[in-house]
């Protein structure tokens, strides 16, 4: 790829000019002089410059074209190293930090198996900060939740998790002041939220995808929710709603924590069904696009699908 492409790809990263030339240890002067080459070769504007700086619809199908090329070329010296290294490379992962504790342990048990030699790093980071990274070639793969399909990134939806709420039969009895808690009620049963006069919740920080489906659900419901603690760690959410202090919002894919937690708790967590709350959120692999993937890659994938699968089966065994 010619400069004057790597600088016009760092400029609709910036979406100016100035800092697109710091990144690029150039002048301001040099790095527009190259775009406006770029525009007088291709004989078409690739920036609307006034009011403020946006791509035209030309720059938006070069900026495609280009990270699809970047994506070929990183993909090139990737493989070209593992044959260098006889399959004794590195495979680099991405997923945050709840699914990584649920899946990665057998994933990576199986996967080491087929090739002991490669070293399978992991980045634990949210969605955005994944694509970034796997954009920068700072990835190979990463395990999404709710992400689009683009031209240069291909998306395959794995699962599709329902969410359920976790809370103790203590917190129900102090909290659901709308009905009289009969007998026990045990995870897979559908609760009624407008039987809570209020809902205090152990919740993800702001900018979790399952976190904002069940607060447009709330909302939606005019449900009265009072957050006690944010903290992005679905183990922790657990623990402290296994001390009956809030309820949490859970997708399916993860109540195998909830199983772990209650092996060794004597106040078990259940998973109940929440009535109105249909909305699921996809959980999906997601790589660059291209035609061919390296075998490594190809084989870590299917690794992973069939673990995913495994873990859901266990979850629905949960929830009956």
């Amino acid at each position: 790829m010619e400069n004057a492409e790597k600088y016009f790809l760092l400029a609709v990263e910036e979406m100016n000019f100035t800092r697109a030339a710091k990144r690029a240890y150039v002048t301001q002067q040099c790095l527009s002089k190259n775009i406006q080459q770029l525009e007088n070769r291709l004989q078409v504007e690739l920036f609307q410059r006034e009011p403020k700086l946006a791509l035209t619809p030309a720059g938006r199908m070069l900026y495609e074209t280009l990270r699809r090329v970047e994506l070929l070329e990183n993909e090139f010296h990737s493989r070209l190293e593992l044959v260098r290294q006889d399959n004794s490379g590195l495979l680099r992962l991405g997923i945050n930090s709840s699914r990584g504790q649920v899946l990665l342990p057998t994933v990576y048990e199986r996967y080491q198996k087929i090739y002991p030699n490669i070293l399978v790093s992991v980045t634990l980071d949210d969605i955005v900060g994944l694509e970034k990274k796997l954009l920068d070639n700072q990835l190979d793969l990463f395990l999404g939740v709710n992400c689009e399909s683009k031209t240069y990134l291909q998306v395959e939806t794995v699962a599709r998790d329902q969410i359920f709420l976790l809370a103790t039969d203590a917190f129900l009895r102090k909290y659901m002041t709308g009905r009289k808690v009969e007998g026990r009620l045990a995870s897979g049963d559908t609760l009624e939220l407008q039987d809570f006069a209020v809902l205090p919740l152990a919740e993800n920080r702001q900018g979790s995808t399952v976190a904002a489906v069940c607060q447009r659900f709330l909302q939606q419901r005019g449900i009265t929710a009072i957050s006690k603690i944010q903290v992005s760690d679905y183990a922790t959410q657990i623990a402290v709603c296994g001390k009956s202090l809030a309820a949490a919002f859970c997708p399916q894919s993860l109540l195998s924590l909830v199983a772990d937690y209650n092996s060794h708790s004597i106040d078990k967590l259940m998973a109940f069904h929440v009535a109105g709350l249909d909305e699921t959120v996809n959980l999906s692999l997601v790589r660059p696009q291209r035609e061919n993937m390296p075998e490594v890659i190809n084989v870590f994938l299917e690794v992973m699908r069939q673990v995913i699968h495994e873990n859901e089966l266990f979850t629905y065994g949960m929830i009956k």
